[in-house]
């Protein structure tokens, strides 16, 4: 849960970040390397360090870098850089400016709200699982509603877009700022991950 930031990088589109994860700081770079006739070519680079911690605890760090490297690359398969002359400058150039352009219109918190309302009567959703059950937040064609299911089941109805969108951010408070605890997110941030965890129809 952390926004990459989109930055054209010696004619590169480069997307970077960073997060603390189990007390690691770890700084991730994705980048658009090529666009091929079929296809678009990307590498993933992150790093990671542990130097401010004890030196009793160096093990434990690097058994769990090891391990969250396995899990955020365990669908990728190796593959050969394309070779220059593959590309397409063109259809590179234009993939890159819709890239940077897509989200201009998302500046501001009603803007990125308004987004999320309009998905949701279109279909879209928000879900999560876990061990006891689950919840699906949607709209069902007169009103917003939370639905909890499993050890706890409740349902509720919101008589407002107000009251639904206050509801939806606290629901997600600790989703959006765990990767930076124990310090919180701004609301934007908080709005715009919010936006990337909607479930399209």
């Amino acid at each position: 849960m952390v926004l990459l930031t989109p930055t054209m990088q010696d004619g590169s589109l480069t997307l970077a970040t960073r997060a603390k994860v189990v007390g690691a700081v770890y700084v991730f770079e994705l980048r658009f390397e090529a666009a091929l006739p079929s296809m678009n070519c990307y590498s993933l680079r992150v790093e990671t360090s542990w130097a401010e911690h004890a030196a009793t605890h160096q093990d434990y760090f690097l058994k769990t870098s090891e391990s969250w490297f396995r899990l955020w690359t365990r669908d990728f398969a190796p593959a050969d850089p394309p070779r220059a002359e593959e590309g397409s400058v063109t259809r590179y150039a234009k993939l890159c400016e819709a890239a940077l352009k897509s989200e201009q219109h998302l500046d501001t918190i009603p803007a990125i709200q308004n987004a999320i309302l309009a998905a949701l009567k279109q279909g879209a959703r928000f879900t999560t699982s876990h061990k006891e059950g689950g919840t699906n937040i949607s709209w069902n064609g007169r009103c917003f509603v939370r639905a909890d299911y499993g050890e706890d089941p409740d349902s509720q109805a919101f008589a407002s877009e107000s009251a639904f969108l206050a509801a939806l951010r606290q629901f997600y408070d600790w989703e959006v700022s765990k990767s930076i605890y124990p310090d919180k997110a701004s609301d934007f941030v908080a709005w715009k991950l919010i936006l990337r965890l909607l479930r399209m129809p």
